[in-house]
Protein backbone atom coordinates (compact mmCIF):
# COMPACT_ATOMS: atom_id res chain seq x y z
CA UNK A 1 0.00 0.00 0.00
CA UNK A 2 2.85 2.27 0.85
CA UNK A 3 4.57 1.51 -2.48
CA UNK A 4 1.74 2.36 -4.49
CA UNK A 5 0.89 5.83 -2.53
CA UNK A 6 4.49 6.57 -3.19
CA UNK A 7 4.02 5.69 -7.04
CA UNK A 8 1.12 8.25 -6.93
CA UNK A 9 2.76 10.73 -5.19
CA UNK A 10 5.81 10.75 -7.42
CA UNK A 11 3.23 11.33 -10.66
CA UNK A 12 1.38 14.18 -9.43
CA UNK A 13 3.66 15.78 -7.42
CA UNK A 14 3.98 18.16 -9.86
CA UNK A 15 0.17 18.64 -11.04
CA UNK A 16 -0.07 21.67 -12.72
CA UNK A 17 0.85 21.58 -15.79
CA UNK A 18 1.25 25.37 -16.61
CA UNK A 19 4.12 26.13 -13.68
CA UNK A 20 6.27 24.42 -16.07
CA UNK A 21 5.05 25.13 -19.82
CA UNK A 22 7.29 26.56 -22.59
CA UNK A 23 6.76 30.31 -23.22
CA UNK A 24 5.56 29.91 -27.14
CA UNK A 25 2.03 30.19 -26.88
CA UNK A 26 -0.73 30.93 -29.87
CA UNK A 27 -3.83 31.79 -28.88
CA UNK A 28 -7.73 31.49 -29.80
CA UNK A 29 -9.42 34.70 -29.09
CA UNK A 30 -12.95 34.66 -27.33
CA UNK A 31 -14.95 35.76 -30.45
CA UNK A 32 -13.23 33.35 -32.66
CA UNK A 33 -14.65 30.18 -34.59
CA UNK A 34 -12.34 28.08 -36.33
CA UNK A 35 -14.21 25.13 -38.56
CA UNK A 36 -11.57 22.05 -39.74
CA UNK A 37 -9.36 21.91 -36.52
CA UNK A 38 -6.03 23.07 -35.13
CA UNK A 39 -2.15 21.45 -36.11
CA UNK A 40 1.06 23.22 -34.22
CA UNK A 41 3.79 22.52 -32.58
CA UNK A 42 4.05 25.01 -29.59
CA UNK A 43 1.35 25.49 -26.87
CA UNK A 44 -1.89 27.37 -27.60
CA UNK A 45 -4.69 28.61 -25.67
CA UNK A 46 -8.65 27.83 -26.93
CA UNK A 47 -10.86 31.30 -25.20
CA UNK A 48 -13.51 30.62 -28.25
CA UNK A 49 -14.59 27.70 -30.56
CA UNK A 50 -13.43 25.35 -32.43
CA UNK A 51 -15.23 23.10 -34.86
CA UNK A 52 -12.30 20.23 -35.69
CA UNK A 53 -9.51 17.88 -34.28
CA UNK A 54 -6.99 19.92 -32.28
CA UNK A 55 -3.19 18.36 -32.88
CA UNK A 56 -0.57 20.31 -30.72
CA UNK A 57 3.12 18.72 -29.76
CA UNK A 58 2.78 21.39 -26.57
CA UNK A 59 0.47 21.86 -23.87
CA UNK A 60 -3.20 22.56 -24.83
CA UNK A 61 -5.42 25.14 -22.63
CA UNK A 62 -8.91 25.23 -23.08
CA UNK A 63 -9.92 28.11 -21.04
CA UNK A 64 -13.02 29.06 -19.47
CA UNK A 65 -16.27 29.65 -21.39
CA UNK A 66 -14.36 27.86 -24.61
CA UNK A 67 -15.59 24.61 -26.49
CA UNK A 68 -13.78 21.90 -28.73
CA UNK A 69 -16.00 19.80 -30.55
CA UNK A 70 -13.14 16.84 -31.92
CA UNK A 71 -10.77 14.66 -30.76
CA UNK A 72 -7.76 16.48 -28.58
CA UNK A 73 -4.27 15.10 -28.90
CA UNK A 74 -1.62 17.45 -26.51
CA UNK A 75 1.32 16.59 -24.30
CA UNK A 76 -0.86 18.50 -21.76
CA UNK A 77 -4.35 18.83 -21.79
CA UNK A 78 -5.52 21.04 -19.22
CA UNK A 79 -9.71 21.72 -19.75
CA UNK A 80 -11.12 24.72 -17.97
CA UNK A 81 -14.22 24.87 -20.57
CA UNK A 82 -15.91 21.99 -22.61
CA UNK A 83 -14.16 19.67 -24.63
CA UNK A 84 -16.64 17.25 -27.20
CA UNK A 85 -14.45 14.47 -27.85
CA UNK A 86 -11.89 11.90 -27.10
CA UNK A 87 -9.01 13.43 -24.99
CA UNK A 88 -5.77 11.92 -25.68
CA UNK A 89 -2.24 13.47 -23.69
CA UNK A 90 0.84 11.84 -23.71
CA UNK A 91 1.96 13.06 -20.22
CA UNK A 92 -0.90 14.45 -18.25
CA UNK A 93 -5.12 15.87 -18.02
CA UNK A 94 -6.18 18.26 -15.65
CA UNK A 95 -9.92 19.03 -15.67
CA UNK A 96 -10.41 21.91 -13.36
CA UNK A 97 -13.51 22.98 -11.69
CA UNK A 98 -15.90 24.41 -13.86
CA UNK A 99 -13.94 21.85 -16.51
CA UNK A 100 -16.12 19.45 -18.59
CA UNK A 101 -15.14 16.14 -20.76
CA UNK A 102 -17.68 14.81 -22.87
CA UNK A 103 -15.58 11.98 -24.18
CA UNK A 104 -12.84 9.12 -23.16
CA UNK A 105 -9.67 10.16 -21.64
CA UNK A 106 -6.49 8.51 -22.68
CA UNK A 107 -3.57 9.65 -20.49
CA UNK A 108 -0.98 7.87 -18.44
CA UNK A 109 -2.28 10.62 -15.76
CA UNK A 110 -5.46 12.58 -15.02
CA UNK A 111 -5.82 15.03 -12.22
CA UNK A 112 -9.74 16.01 -12.21
CA UNK A 113 -10.88 18.92 -9.30
CA UNK A 114 -14.23 18.62 -7.30
CA UNK A 115 -17.18 19.80 -9.21
CA UNK A 116 -15.55 19.17 -12.65
CA UNK A 117 -17.57 16.47 -15.36
CA UNK A 118 -16.45 13.82 -17.10
CA UNK A 119 -18.71 11.61 -18.98
CA UNK A 120 -16.50 8.98 -20.49
CA UNK A 121 -14.28 6.52 -19.80
CA UNK A 122 -10.85 6.80 -18.77
CA UNK A 123 -7.59 4.99 -20.26
CA UNK A 124 -4.35 4.90 -19.78
CA UNK A 125 -1.41 2.47 -20.68
CA UNK A 126 -0.73 0.16 -17.53
CA UNK A 127 -0.45 2.20 -14.18
CA UNK A 128 -2.57 4.47 -15.50
CA UNK A 129 -3.95 7.13 -12.62
CA UNK A 130 -6.81 9.34 -11.58
CA UNK A 131 -6.33 12.11 -9.10
CA UNK A 132 -9.49 13.48 -7.79
CA UNK A 133 -8.72 17.29 -6.11
CA UNK A 134 -9.94 20.34 -4.52
CA UNK A 135 -8.82 23.67 -6.25
CA UNK A 136 -6.70 25.61 -3.74
CA UNK A 137 -5.88 28.37 -6.00
CA UNK A 138 -7.50 31.58 -6.35
CA UNK A 139 -7.87 32.02 -9.81
CA UNK A 140 -7.53 28.47 -11.50
CA UNK A 141 -5.54 28.38 -14.60
CA UNK A 142 -8.70 29.66 -17.17
CA UNK A 143 -6.26 31.85 -18.62
CA UNK A 144 -8.33 34.82 -18.70
CA UNK A 145 -5.84 37.14 -19.92
CA UNK A 146 -3.63 34.20 -21.64
CA UNK A 147 -0.20 33.37 -20.43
Amino acid sequence: MHRQFTNIFRLFRRRRILDRAGRRWSSIGRDTRVAGGIADRDNCIVHGRVNGAVQLDGTLVIAKGALIVGAVHARNVIVAGEVRGEVRAARRVEIQVDGVVKGDLHSPAVAIARGARHEGEHRGPGEARKLLFEERRREPADMQAGP
